[in-house]
């Protein structure tokens, strides 16, 4: 295990009662907020951050960080923005599918006027099909059961990790292609 890997672990074990408490905090309709949300297997995480800058633009940033995972499954973490008018913009999403990978979006800036969150949540099952049943999912709001997990999709922006460990991106497309 890496030394970042190491102290990564050892700050997350640290802040675990801490984060636990907050995580699930965030309003809906907050201008702002971080947190970790943590889903079996074992210390598997899923990380946010998310800050409505002004009525132009919003940051964000996603990261699933899953310790172990059984073959074939994926861990991800699922942002969606509300937007102004009571709409929302379409899921970001960091998904691994390696067991002790990570996958970061870093922090991105998107040219739209958020308003809070529409969804915001980790799931954990096959790939593709990660929120099937909805018991893989721990929700913080919003539902998981219109997230559209088949990856690449014009509904999500999404950072993904395969299980050889090779790292994709997606683009999603238009950021209002998609209803849910």
């Amino acid at each position: 295990m890496s030394l970042t890997r190491r102290l990564l672990a050892a700050t997350t074990a640290l802040l675990l009662p801490v984060a636990a408490v907050f995580a699930f905090a965030a309003p809906a309709q907050a201008a702002s907020g971080s947190g970790y949300i943590y889903r079996a297997p074992g210390s598997s995480y899923g990380y946010y951050q998310y800050n409505n800058v002004n009525s132009a633009s919003t940051t964000y940033r996603v990261m699933s960080d899953p310790t172990t995972m059984t073959s074939g499954y994926c861990y991800d973490l699922w942002l969606d923005h509300t937007n102004a008018t009571g709409g929302h913009y379409d899921a970001r999403n960091a998904r691994t599918c390696r067991s002790g990978g990570l996958r970061d979006s870093g922090s991105q800036n998107d040219s739209l006027a958020g308003n809070g969150l529409n969804k915001l949540g980790v799931c954990y099952g096959p790939n593709n099909s990660t929120n099937s049943p909805l018991s893989n999912c721990e929700r913080v709001t919003g539902s998981m059961s219109a997230v559209a997990t088949s990856l690449p999709s014009n509904c999500s922006r999404a950072w993904v990790e395969t299980s050889s460990g090779s790292l994709v991106y997606y683009s999603g497309g238009n950021s209002y292609s998609c209803t849910s």
